[in-house]
């Protein structure tokens, strides 16, 4: 494909002669076969570090909270604003996108100037395929969100234009039910877990290292783990520590239930655990420790890593309990799961429904339950 476009008079014919006369400046942006069909000979090596970024391009920390035409004016503007070593590395993305999109690779049909911005601050081409996977999916709910708002109006249109004997008359036989008894029950419980415990805690202090859908993927599973937590007879007191008013993940939120999270049964501090509660009665569970939890214990607080880690290598929470000198804990898995397919990773919102089985039967076997299917062979 780069070779037909060097043999026609493309606009990006220069950056792809740009990317040959500098191969070493520019080696990070294509992938290994683009390499090598554009420079079949050369013999540079692709294993070359990440290149330092000039100059910040994310957006501030209030963004998500922006309209969508304070967001586009806010991005336009940095991208204006880019020195020329970004301009260059925005114009490699760029043709590197306008290849993906002619060899039909899934990739979004269009792109606002904050999502150049995401895959401008991204350092490979693999993490950039995965924005691109991300963003295709979001274009293909707005569009089937569209199309099935418009087959509602042409529905009621057809309703509205029919005679008065025709139309279909609705059953009055079922009547909402305002003051569901089976909520106001499930409320109570948790109000009373918020006054007299038992705790689990959810570190929101890995911002920084998320990305903008990692941190809205993270929202969407805390707030399926809290309703299955409500759901329980005898739920926990969820507490989100390290959750200032910056945070990504609780600004997504925030923005999915529409009014301020102090309305929520659960409670968001910006304080750490370790100002909350003795260090002796904590256990961080990361998947990196040596040592297996037996059984459920109520005299500890178990604490949950706010974290999506798909993309990230480093134990992050196993190294921030070592620096913090608190005990930790991993589930057994390899005691109780043979695995089929796929990672050992567990969600947030799995990890809580684990907790709370836990919690009642004390039986693993019971617990992990709640592991998908796929993922496993049998018990």
């Amino acid at each position: 494909m780069l070779r037909q476009l060097l043999r026609t008079q493309c606009p990006v014919k220069r950056l792809i002669l740009t990317c040959i006369e500098r191969p070493l400046q520019n080696a990070g942006l294509l992938s290994r076969q683009m390499w090598t069909m554009v420079c079949p000979s050369t013999k540079q090596t692709l294993m070359l570090p990440k290149p330092a970024w000039c100059q910040s391009t994310r957006l501030q920390h209030d963004d998500i909270l922006m309209t969508k035409e304070e967001k586009a004016a806010a991005a336009e503007k940095i991208l204006a604003n880019l020195d020329p070593d970004r301009q260059k590395q925005l114009d490699i993305i760029k043709l590197e996108y306008d290849v993906l999109q002619q060899s039909r690779v899934d990739v979004p049909e269009n792109i606002l100037a904050s999502d150049w911005l995401e895959l401008l601050n991204l350092p490979s081409q693999s993490s950039r395929r995965r924005l691109y996977r991300y963003l295709v999916k979001t274009e293909r709910k707005k569009k089937s969100a569209v199309m099935k708002k418009a087959k509602r109006a042409l529905l009621k249109a057809e309703q509205m234009s029919k005679p008065e004997g025709e139309k279909e008359k609705k059953s009055n036989i079922i009547f909402p039910m305002y003051n569901n008894p089976a909520k106001l029950y499930r409320n109570n419980n948790v109000a009373h877990s918020m006054m007299f415990g038992p705790d689990v805690i959810v570190d929101l202090d890995f911002d920084d290292h998320m990305r903008d859908m990692d941190s809205s993927h993270l929202a969407n599973q805390l707030f399926m783990g809290h309703r299955f937590n409500c759901e329980d007879p005898e739920p926990f007191h969820m507490i989100f520590t390290n959750a200032s008013s910056s945070n990504r993940t609780i600004q997504y939120m925030s923005k999915r239930c529409g009014f301020s999270l102090d309305k929520m049964m659960f409670t968001v501090t910006e304080k750490d655990y370790l100002d909350l509660y003795p260090k002796e009665k904590l256990v961080y569970l990361t998947p990196h420790t040596d040592k297996v939890l037996t059984e459920f214990s109520y005299d500890d607080i178990y604490i949950i890593g706010g974290l999506i880690d798909k993309a990230i290598s480093k134990p992050l929470t196993f190294a921030k309990a070592k620096e913090q000198r608190i005990r930790t804990a991993k589930f057994p898995l390899d005691n109780y799961l043979i695995w089929e397919k796929g990672g050992k990773r567990l969600t947030i919102d799995q990890v809580i429904k684990i907790l709370v089985s836990l919690k009642h039967s004390n039986c693993w076997k019971t617990a992990l339950e709640h592991v998908p299917s796929r993922k496993i062979v049998r018990f």
